[in-house]
């Protein structure tokens, strides 16, 4: 029963509150009198009970609550708090919480600086809340209230800060900064508290919380107050600071601040660093006794930035500090040694700050002597860092170059200048053109970083106004005299033929890009480019001492880089005769020795054609061409296709206006296309491909003839692969080898297709539409090839990789179409060529649609169409294509359907069915001679020709767009429409075969068409049909009960006149007849809103209809009652009332051939 007050010992238990009584309070005993010091040095830790006794006028409750702050433990505190946060938000009063205040500015500052993050957040929640509550009524206590919380919004927790600057912004929304001017003495008041006599030990009672938590307690405690005097510099005006500059002195003269910068806390240390940032840029002052003594060995790269920020700046703002910090041990040693170290842990903070710091350097630093020197000294000695990498090498680079620039430029000591460009850049240079000189960086950097920094540098000496023409020039000097110590005065018995070639390479790079960056600028000035002169003289040598030696090898490298950018270099005279000379004998030598060296010099062959030609020099070219061929051919016959193909490559790039066709060239290509080499060799195709890529252009490589004979063996070669996949299987067998052949010849019109015009332009006319034809077929029909089908015996593929292949033959075939459709967008097709080519891919395009062998399907033929139209811009050439697939007129599919049909159909009311249903008559003709009709052929997918013309249309439509296909003319009348007859026709046929002949098969051999789905298709033609049009239709009632009277009226004069004329002449009016089907069209597309009033219209329209079926003697008694049911289901007209409507125009049983 009493355990539960018992603890363990059997002691009471006890609480700091009770201590504080027994400490504090008037009873005295000795025990007391013992402890009294030791109760003096930890009463701040206890708010006792004077915390609730400064609470006065509120309930007991709260006090409750609040007494519970005077725990240690985090959790009670948490509990209080959101006990008091709830009870602010729904118990309290404005007057109850106004009597907080009086108590709420010790409590808060208190509470806000609590070890636990929960805490402090809740604190700030309960604040904000007092906030909302008071607004202007905290004013009165706002001087004891303002440190704290202004310090808040700085705290490490963003939730914390988050809270503070919330309560802020309400308590002071339109005058913030006010309250800061207002308040700034109370809050430098509080910061000077905190950072000079604030301790750790009096924050925090060593009894309850760890040293940890200890100093983490005082260190945020400083930091908030440091970033908060940031805060008040950056924000107050000047002369509000200078109000309490007394303060500021104070502050910013007490060396207990400036120690912070090197305490062991790096968030501390970080503070500081941003202080003496804002001091540099608000108060600079006060900054003369100010250095960040930690710089040098800061440990800590996550506020490297921040301290080498700060180092800049006081650099720039105080460069006196590198002195006055000197007074025990010169500064300038500790940086020159952090140098030597590589910068220590971040390379990409420091390097980039040593211009600034050189800068601003003071002059007794820099006026000392050897100073330039030990700093480029102990600078480039950083490089030995363990942390330097390939990676950040170029900061270091970049960083040491530009500090030999600016002294370069701001020196006024031309011995040091010299000194500079000639121990220290000189260097750099030599490194770079000799990567593998110095094995102590050999790696390091990387080569392309280092010619782009290097280059620069050079550039800006020439351009830069800054330095005067003597330095550049003793420059220039030493620059020439290094390259030709490198490349022209070479030792070669002790030259490596490998590093040779990479000092060529990398000099003449590096030589044009300095070229490009001094181009812009010279050429405003009308001078020559700075590095052509270097680059001419160096080229000269070069091609005088072109022999088949040592030095070949890289001086071909050198050569062909500076010619492919410089080519008019070589049109200088004295250049040219060398190349007369050295075109019809040394060359000859390295043709018929050194593949590998002839493949840097194809661009200076092609440049020297082109001066040839240029000059009007043509006995010259001819017979050095000529002389180069015979050379080239005597090769083996794979270097000989190989050199061929990159020599006319090159000079295909060059646009010379020149025939270079050559009989035996002419062999070489004839020999590749009849042998088909093009099909196992790259470099044979390749060869064919530029050869053919010349045709009808100012160039030529071949003779017409030849690239006859080339495209005709690609037309050749397509057909001979359509054959066999489009129409039929050799064997039931697939050829590969065909396939892999036509992908290479693929492969050839490819590049042809990419130049101007396509291959309208560059192919010959004789064969050009036909392989456009192909390429089209390629595109849009599915080579045949499935798991039923076998491979060749000695064709060694797997199915997965002969499917690979073919989506290699797909999107090569997609490529050249898409190169001819962009070329005819951009116009560069004559439009009498194009109109050809429509004229033809359609043609072709018929013929394999009505060949029931080919294996394209009614959509790969829609396809096929479209892309066709994707050709045309003009509207009626459009309509045209439209009409031509499918097959332009109703008549031709009127007589595709007789094929199918029986003559005697009849269309009759059965009364219990209540819908016309079409019956075949048993009358026969006893006499009749019955033949035979032809059997119907049918394709792989079942399909006879009539059934594939109506699936390809509906898929054609469903393609380009009803609105498309079924476009209206100026007087808004609907084209095509009669293909929604014919449709129709096809979908009874479908559904019933008791309308085809006895000798006649079905349309479709399989049951893979549905009638349903044949019928779903058509219904949403008519749909969408009827959705355009009933906006127009239906513009108003009136309108449209006229528009219906009006084609009653004229049917019935119509009506007459053509019973008058039907006693005179027998045969029907085709013309009237379309017409009465388009009235029934009109009927079905009306709104269905619109009330017909008189019942007659409907009556009117269907005898008319029907008095059309029988003078026609044509089979639509299908179409018609397809049509009468979307009409009645339209206007919801039932079965009976239908009935009705006509059993009162017609008799039970029409014959529609007059056979009663």
């Amino acid at each position: 029963m009493g355990k539960k007050d018992r603890v363990k010992g059997n002691y009471k238990s006890s609480s700091s509150s009770r201590a504080a009584e027994l400490l504090g309070g008037g009873n005295y005993s000795p025990l007391a009198a013992n402890f009294s010091s030791l109760a003096a040095n930890f009463s701040s830790f206890s708010f006792g009970n004077t915390l609730v006794d400064d609470f006065e006028g509120v309930s007991e409750d709260l006090k409750v609550m609040l007494k519970k702050l005077n725990k240690k433990d985090s959790t009670t505190k948490i509990r209080a708090l959101e006990e008091i946060c709830q009870y602010f938000n729904t118990k309290a009063d404005d007057t109850e919480i106004k009597n907080l205040l009086p108590g709420w500015p010790k409590l808060y500052s208190r509470i806000c600086i609590d070890v636990d993050r929960r805490v402090r957040i809740l604190i700030g929640n309960a604040h904000l809340i007092l906030v909302k509550t008071l607004k202007k009524k905290i004013a009165p206590h706002l001087k004891n209230l303002i440190g704290p919380w202004i310090c808040s919004t700085f705290d490490p927790c963003p939730d914390v800060c988050k809270v503070a600057k919330e309560a802020y912004s309400i308590a002071f929304p339109s005058k913030p900064l006010e309250a800061l001017i207002f308040c700034q003495e109370d809050i430098l008041n509080y910061i000077s508290e905190n950072l000079f006599e604030k301790t750790p030990e009096q924050l925090s009672d060593p009894r309850f919380y760890s040293k940890e938590e200890i100093m983490m307690k005082y260190s945020r405690l400083i930091i908030t107050s440091l970033y908060a005097l940031i805060y008040l510099l950056e924000k107050l005006p000047k002369i509000s600071i200078q109000k309490c500059q007394d303060q500021y002195d104070y502050i910013f003269g007490n060396k207990q601040l400036w120690n912070f910068a090197t305490h062991e806390d790096n968030a501390i240390r970080k503070a500081v660093y941003n202080l003496i940032k804002s001091l540099c840029l608000h108060n600079s002052a006060v900054l003369s006794p100010i250095f960040p003594g930690k710089v040098f060995s800061e440990k800590d790269s996550s506020i490297y930035v921040d301290t080498w920020e700060t180092l800049v700046l006081i650099t720039k703002e105080s460069p006196e500090s590198w002195i006055m910090a000197s007074q025990k041990k010169p500064l300038i040693n500790k940086f020159f040694n952090y140098l030597k170290t590589g910068a220590c842990l971040s390379i990409e903070v420091v390097y980039p700050c040593l211009i600034a710091l050189l800068d601003n350097f003071p002059p007794e630093i820099t006026e000392k002597e050897n100073f330039y020197h030990d700093f480029f000294e102990n600078f480039w000695k950083g490089y030995s860092n363990q942390r330097m990498r390939i990676n950040n090498s170029k900061v270091f680079m970049n960083s040491y170059l530009e500090c030999i620039f600016y002294v370069i430029a701001k020196s006024n000591n031309e011995q040091l200048k010299k000194e500079l460009i000639e121990r220290e850049f000189m260097d750099i240079v030599k490194y770079t053109v000799e990567p593998y000189s110095n094995n102590d960086i050999k790696g390091l950097f990387n080569s392309s970083e280092l010619i782009g920094l290097v280059s620069t540098f050079i550039s800006n000496l020439k351009i830069s106004k800054r330095i005067d023409d003597s330095i550049f020039e003793f420059f220039n000097e030493k620059y020439q005299k290094l390259l030709i110590e490198k490349l022209i005065n070479v030792d070669e018995s002790s030259l490596s033929k490998d590093n040779f070639i990479s000092t060529c390479q990398i000099s003449s790079t590096l030589l044009i890009e300095t070229y490009k960056k001094c181009s812009k600028h010279m050429k405003s000035l009308n001078k020559q480019t700075y590095s052509e002169n270097i680059l001419s003289k160096l080229l000269e040598h070069m091609i005088h001492n072109m022999k088949l030696n040592e030095l070949l090898s890289g001086y071909s490298v050198f050569i062909s880089n500076t010619v492919l950018v410089l080519p008019h270099l070589i049109e200088s005279k004295s250049i040219m005769e060398y190349l007369d000379k050295i075109f019809n004998d040394e060359l000859l030598q390295i043709i018929g020795n050194s593949t590998s060296l002839l493949n840097n010099l194809y661009c200076l062959i092609s440049e020297y054609f082109r001066v040839l030609a240029k000059n009007n020099e043509q006995e010259k070219l001819d017979s050095t061409w000529n002389n180069i061929i015979c050379t080239i051919l005597c090769q083996e016959k794979n270097d000989y296709l190989n050199i061929l193909s990159n020599l006319l490559e090159h000079i295909k790039l060059k646009n010379i206006k020149k025939d270079f066709s050559l009989p035996e060239l002419d062999q070489v290509v004839v020999d590749i296309i009849n042998n088909n080499e093009f099909n196992n060799s790259k470099t044979a195709s390749k060869l064919v491909s530029i050869c053919l890529s010349c045709y009808n252009t100012d160039l030529k490589l071949i003779s017409d003839s030849t690239a006859d004979i080339c495209v005709k063996k690609i037309v050749d070669e397509f057909n001979y692969f359509s054959s066999i996949n489009y129409y039929s299987l050799v064997d039931g067998k697939f050829s590969v080898s065909s396939l892999l052949s036509v992908i290479e010849l693929l492969n050839i019109i490819l590049d042809i297709s990419k130049l101007k015009g396509s291959l309208v332009v560059h192919l010959p006319s004789s064969h050009r539409f036909d392989i456009i034809s192909k390429i089209l077929s390629f595109l849009c029909f599915s080579v045949n090839f499935s798991e039923f089908v076998e491979i060749e015996e000695e064709e060694n593929y797997s199915r997965d990789s002969i499917t690979e292949t073919i989506h290699v033959f797909n999107q090569l075939s997609k490529s050249i179409w898409d190169n001819l459709k962009l070329e005819v967008r951009k116009g560069s097709v004559d439009n009498n060529d194009l109109k050809e080519l429509i004229s033809f891919l359609m043609s072709y395009r018929n013929s394999i649609f009505k060949d029931i062998s080919h294996h394209g399907s009614p959509t790969e033929f829609a396809n096929q169409v479209k892309e066709i139209l994707s050709l045309v811009k003009d509207p009626m050439e459009k309509d045209n294509i439209i009409n031509k697939a499918i097959m332009n007129t109703q008549e031709y599919w009127k007589s595709l359907s007789k094929t199918y049909f029986v003559d005697d159909i009849i269309l009759a009311v059965v009364r219990d069915q209540s819908k016309l249903v079409p019956f075949i008559s048993n009358t026969k003709t006893e006499n009749v001679n019955e033949e035979e009709d032809e059997p119907i052929l049918y394709d792989i997918y079942g399909l006879s020709y009539y059934a594939r013309l109506a699936i390809f249309t509906l898929n054609f439509i469903k393609d380009i767009g009803v609105q498309v296909f079924f476009k209206k003319n100026a007087d808004g009348v609907r084209s095509r429409l009669w293909v929604i007859n014919e449709l129709i026709f096809v979908q009874n046929i479908l559904k019933n075969c008791n309308l085809l002949k006895k000798t006649t098969n079905a349309i479709i051999s399989s049951e893979s068409l549905q009638a349903d789905s044949f019928q779903y298709d058509i219904s949403r033609i008519i749909d969408k049909l009827t959705a355009k049009d009933k906006a127009q239709v239906g513009e108003g009632e009136e309108d449209g009960d006229e528009t219906i009277e009006t084609i009653i009226d004229e049917e019935e004069e119509e009506k007459e006149e053509g019973e008058g004329e039907g006693e005179e002449e027998e045969e029907y009016d085709e013309e009237m007849a379309d017409m009465y089907w388009d009235t029934i069209t009109e009927l079905i597309n009306f709104d269905e809103n619109i009330e017909i009033a008189n019942r007659d219209t409907i009556i009117s329209l269907i005898s008319n209809a029907f008095r059309i079926i029988k003078e026609t003697g044509y089979q639509y008694s299908s179409v018609f009652s397809t049509l009468l049911g979307y009409a009645l289901k339209k206007y919801e007209i039932s079965e009976e009332r239908a009935e009705i409507l006509l059993s009162e125009v017609i008799e039970p049983t029409i014959f529609i051939n007059g056979k009663c």
